[in-house]
């Protein structure tokens, strides 16, 4: 059965980009927002988790009381298909390890359960019997190999490349997302299509089969 639901969990944190590179190194995300109060991790073009700094209330008001500790009573679990990678990635950072790779005799999976630069713990977690995923090739989900013949890459380069020439400019680039800003939003034709109040960043992704879209990033909150 499909799902209809999609977690998108968001943490508070006292260091948004120390924390956003510890998950992205492990678990090989990827940054769709950037920026030193709130950022997005996704997967595949999928959210899979939101950081926001503990001291900035924003329009929702204080998510955290910052006089008790972050991660009481919250544990993390992150499913990952190349599991022997996520542990490598995890040991070549020095992670905290709060428990070791190990079986979990219930969920019959392996484990290894770590602690993030705020405490929370994050338990990573390889495949268990007891939820067959879709057949998916390991080489193409596990990080540095998102993109194993180099296609995505070209056509995201390429689509970049025209973009800096019609006054776009880069400010976060990975194989296969990036986001851009328009240098000039006087002379923006985005900006007469979408309207003056329109916002000027843009996340840009292409999908395994080099096909690029561009839509509205949020506003920087930083």
């Amino acid at each position: 059965m499909t799902t209809s639901i999609w977690p998108q969990p968001l943490i508070a944190v006292r260091d948004v980009q120390a924390s956003s590179r510890f998950y992205a190194q492990i678990l090989g995300a990827e940054s769709a927002h950037g920026g030193d109060e709130y950022e997005q991790l996704v997967s595949g073009g999928e959210l899979i988790l939101q950081l926001h700094r503990i001291d900035v209330e924003d329009h929702h008001g204080p998510l955290a009381a910052s006089d008790v500790p972050l991660g009481n009573g919250a544990l993390l679990w992150f499913e990952v298909l190349d599991f022997d990678g996520a542990v490598q990635r995890a040991r070549g950072i020095d992670a905290r390890v709060e428990r070791d790779v190990h079986v979990n005799p219930n969920a019959k999976q392996r484990e290894l359960w770590l602690r993030d630069p705020d405490g929370y713990v994050v338990v990573v977690a390889g495949p268990s019997e007891y939820r067959p995923r879709p057949a998916l090739r390991k080489e193409s989900v596990t990080a540095g190999a998102i993109d194993p013949t180099g296609g995505r890459k070209d056509a995201l380069d390429a689509f970049l490349e025209a973009k800096l020439q019609e006054g776009f400019e880069i400010e976060t680039h990975t194989d296969t997302h990036a986001i851009v800003a328009e240098r000039d939003q006087r002379n923006s034709f985005l900006k007469q299509l979408r309207g003056r109040d329109a916002g000027n960043r843009y996340v840009v992704s292409v999908d395994e089969h080099g096909e690029v879209t561009m839509i509205p990033a949020e506003p920087r909150r930083s």
